[in-house]
């Protein structure tokens, strides 16, 4: 059995740290919660960027994610296959206007939900927990390719 130290500990600040080996899961699993959202849902703050695309074209993969570019000399980016149709996303946020939680356990997500119904934003740090943990992964099921679906309930098993 051997020991491999994290690369954690190569930080520069790290040493500084009272408590270097401590971390918050529940803003981890809000981070996470935040950016899958943001990519499937086609949110304005995603982390599907022009800059993640050329990575990939840099790395020679996924080629049908490249950046394409048109007969005028711009460039479009192709939809992605893990996001969602706006259809889609307006019948994953009237599932989420029809759950209802007991007393105590979550806040209201209606209140999250925006008004045409195809976007989901201002979630707290207990919402996204209940969300990545309980609900994301049922809501999307049926909505999204069964890879997708599969990832995002292995995930909610993790945390």
């Amino acid at each position: 059995m051997f020991s491999r130290r994290s690369a954690l500990w190569d930080l520069p600040y790290w040493k500084y740290l009272k408590l270097p080996h401590n971390l918050d899961v529940m803003h981890i699993e809000k981070n996470i919660c935040d950016a899958l959202l943001g990519i499937i849902l086609c949110l304005e703050k995603n982390k599907d960027t022009v800059n993640a695309r050329l990575d990939l074209q840099d790395m020679g993969i996924r080629p049908d994610l490249h950046l394409e570019e048109d007969e005028d000399n711009s460039v479009s980016m192709p939809a992605a296959w893990y996001s969602m149709e706006k259809e889609e996303r307006v019948a994953f946020c009237v599932f989420l206007k029809s759950i209802r939680f007991p007393y105590g356990y979550a806040s209201n997500l209606t209140r999250c939900i925006s008004s045409d119904g195809s976007k989901v934003q201002g979630l707290k740090t207990h919402d996204c927990h209940i969300l990545l943990q309980r609900i994301l992964a049922i809501g999307l099921r049926g909505l999204v390719h069964k890879d997708i679906y599969v990832a995002v309930a292995e995930l909610g098993k993790f945390f």
